[in-house]
């Protein structure tokens, strides 16, 4: 029996290709936007190969980030990691928010891309108001 005829076995969901350049991890934190790009040669490279992926510093256009921020306020989320890619064509295609999402690799890779400084600001923001309402 082969893969696909043992997969009913198990609840599983499948991402269909989607032909790309590019992998962005776009990171939100409240208002704050961080995104860095991906680069690996094979998906599997995060976990099996982790010292051969590389990241740096992406520039989402403002339309998308201002989508990322509208998702987060409909989902009544504060944080979010957006798993998208970037189309040849220059189209962005999302895949998935993780509410949870882990962001201390990104930095230990890239030192310019910076979500704890963001986190930490976020975080103190958010006592200081409850401090100063009651």
């Amino acid at each position: 029996m082969g893969f696909l005829e043992r997969a009913y076995l198990t609840p599983s969901i499948y991402q269909e290709y989607v032909p790309h350049v590019r992998e962005v991890r776009a990171t939100v934190i409240g208002e704050e936007v961080v995104a860095a790009e991906i680069a690996k040669g094979s998906p599997k490279d995060l976990w099996e190969r982790p010292d051969e992926v590389g990241v740096r510093p992406h520039d989402l256009p403002a339309q998308v980030r201002g989508s990322l921020l509208r998702f987060l306020g409909l989902a009544r989320l504060e944080y979010g990691a957006f798993d998208l890619l970037l189309t040849e064509e220059g189209r962005y295609v999302f895949l998935e928010v993780n509410p949870i999402g882990d962001w201390a690799w990104l930095e230990s890779k890239c030192s310019s891309v910076q979500v704890m400084d963001k986190i930490v600001s976020y975080v103190s923001n958010l006592l200081e108001e409850s401090e100063l309402c009651g």
